[in-house]
């Protein structure tokens, strides 16, 4: 074997590893089911365990779209404004605290928001929709 065809043949050696490697990887990923913490990376929509993967919640927010809108809107607000204190020099305590409390409250409004929903929908529902209702609260989260 001449060093040329010995050279060659180390090469398509290494190349066809790198590529079994590579097409492992890819199909691993691909294949792998839902994990202890929730579904395979890439799964969830945009609104995660939300309106398009639980009918339930769907109907809660029928005819609330705007103020859900509106909640989530408020609650992006005081994410950012979370962040911007956090990062902010120097550090001011009372700042950050004062926006991890503006972040509480507007969770608890996007709840209450949600929950009134719920009870709407379960005081008019059958015993079938009450018991689906209760189970969008034992299932596992990933939090």
């Amino acid at each position: 074997m001449t060093p040329l065809a010995k050279r060659l043949a180390i090469f398509l050696a290494i190349s066809i590893g790198v590529n079994l490697l590579l097409a492992g990887l890819w199909l691993g990923h691909g294949l792998r089911g839902r994990g202890p913490h929730g579904p395979p990376h890439g799964a969830r929509s945009a609104e995660g365990d939300g309106p398009r993967r639980h009918p339930v919640l769907r109907r809660a927010l029928e005819g609330k779209a705007q103020e859900f809108a509106a909640r989530r809107q408020a609650a992006r607000a005081a994410r950012n404004k979370v962040a911007e204190c956090f990062e902010k020099q120097p550090f001011d305590r009372a700042a950050v605290a004062g926006a991890l409390s503006e972040l509480r409250s507007e969770s608890s409004r996007s709840q209450e928001l949600l929950h009134d929903q719920l009870l709407r929908l379960a005081e008019h529902g059958s015993p079938e929709l009450r018991r689906e209702i209760g189970q969008t609260f034992v299932r596992d989260r990933p939090y």
